[in-house]
């Protein structure tokens, strides 16, 4: 199962990224040169992740896998691997920034991963005291969910009309529609309930 959210605007950009100015003797002015610290941050992550969860028994760094600043971890638990990664991207001069992260979770669609649930939930509400914004992109657990659910619930809506209907038939007998609506019945409606 594939889960993928997104955070973005960054509170404290010094976080993934520092800066900092040189005088160059040999051209004159200054030179900005910045410093990618994501690397650190996304393994600070990690290790608060595995401080918090109990089932998680490590984790390996597989590094910059895909480009620079996507960092890629494999999660293990007692029973499960899990494959996390992090992307990182820096927009307008470092000002603002997004993560994107995509969990992935070997349980196939006939299993509720409970602790995947646990996981996804901790990990938004860590990171949202570093981000201001954070935007569920896909969730194909919370689908499955869902998929399951809806059954269940259009039939809870659905049922009580009938069984309502049919204990207001045997209490009311046929007449029961004149009886609730009683005067708002306009003739030719009346006369259509004269054969129930």
């Amino acid at each position: 199962m594939n889960i993928e959210f997104m955070f973005n605007n960054i509170r404290d950009i010094g976080l993934i990224y520092s800066k900092e100015e040189k005088h160059n003797e040999d051209w004159g002015g200054n030179i900005t040169s910045y410093q990618y610290l994501g690397t650190d941050y996304c393994g600070s992550i990690v290790t608060q992740l595995k401080s918090h969860f109990s089932e998680i028994k490590g984790y390996k760094y597989h590094g910059q896998t895909v480009r620079i600043a996507h960092e890629d971890y494999e999660i293990e638990t007692t029973s499960e691997k899990y494959s996390l990664s992090f992307t990182i991207d820096t927009f307008e001069d470092k000002t603002q920034a997004q993560l994107l992260i995509i969990l992935s979770s070997p349980s196939g669609v006939d299993k509720y991963d409970i602790f995947l649930e646990k996981f996804k939930v901790f990990l938004k509400e860590m990171l949202l005291k570093d981000w201001n914004v954070c935007t569920w992109i896909i969730d194909e657990q919370s689908e499955y969910l869902g998929m399951e659910l809806y059954p269940l619930i259009f039939k809870t809506e659905i049922e009580p009309p009938p069984a309502g209907s049919r204990w207001i038939r045997l209490a009311a007998g046929s007449r029961w529609i004149r009886l609730a609506a009683g005067s708002r019945l306009k003739h030719g409606d009346s006369l259509r309930l004269t054969c129930l």
